[in-house]
Parts: structure tokens; C-alpha cells; sequence
């Protein structure tokens, strides 16, 4: 049985944050965000904050996610 994306993006927050060059890169998500929004509505909350990441030798502004104490 294969992990859905909220899964795997659960699995993953409960250890560390997340971005969505991170959600790409590992996990081949491409939509972070809209994750993010479904595990919210079922009751999960985050911390967003921006992050500057590299990617493919350039800096981005992207969001960095992190699971908070449920």
C-alpha cells in the first residue's frame, strides 16, 4: 500500500519542517500548499514562516512549515 501526500508530508513534519522545494525533491509533491490546507482542515495546525532556499543555484523565497504541538 502506497503513503498519500498527506501522509508522507505528516510523516515528515512530525520529525522537521518542510518546504515545498524539500516536498519536490523527496517526495515528488508538488503542491505543498494544498497539503498543508487539507491536513488543516482536518484539525492540524503550523507554524509558516519564509525561508530563503537554494534551488537549482538560485536563492528562492519560499514558505517553510512546521507542525505544531497538537
Amino acid at each position: 500500500m502506497s503513503k498519500t501526500q498527506q501522509t508522507m508530508v505528516l510523516d515528515h513534519l512530525r520529525k522537521r519542517s518542510i518546504t515545498q522545494a524539500e516536498a519536490a525533491a523527496k517526495y515528488g509533491i508538488f503542491g505543498l500548499a494544498k497539503v498543508i490546507s487539507d491536513l488543516g482542515k482536518v484539525g492540524y495546525t503550523f507554524e509558516k514562516r519564509w525561508a530563503f532556499v537554494k534551488v537549482g543555484g538560485v536563492t528562492r523565497r519560499m514558505m517553510r512549515y512546521t507542525l505544531k504541538a497538537q
